[in-house]
């Protein structure tokens, strides 16, 4: 699962930095991953968000995720990002996960 928030930062930075190109590869090459949905943030999941930065010390986005994970009840969250690591979710590095891409 992929957030909605997820994508959209990676369009803000692919954009802003002119790779709409690059952009454009990376929307359309998520389709193929068998049993990817995408997951709409609410309100609460924001409002949760802030409070977690707050209790963990963590920034807006490392905590909307964690946020995000927990309304989902994510068994880990898939990242590179180290300041997920203290927290009650598991954090799991992307090439440790088994390839999830349907086969051509």
């Amino acid at each position: 699962m992929i957030t909605d928030f997820s994508a959209y930062s990676i369009m803000v930075i692919l954009s802003g930095l002119g790779k709409l190109d690059e952009l454009k590869t990376f929307l359309t090459s998520l389709s193929p991953y068998k049993g990817l949905s995408t997951y709409a943030t609410t309100l609460l999941d924001k409002v949760r968000a802030v409070d977690i930065c707050l209790a963990e010390n963590l920034d807006i986005d490392d905590s909307i995720q964690y946020s995000a994970a927990l309304a989902c009840g994510a068994e880990s969250i898939v990242s590179f990002d180290k300041h997920l690591d203290e927290l009650g979710i598991p954090r799991v590095e992307p090439q440790d996960v088994p390839s999830m891409r349907q086969q051509a």
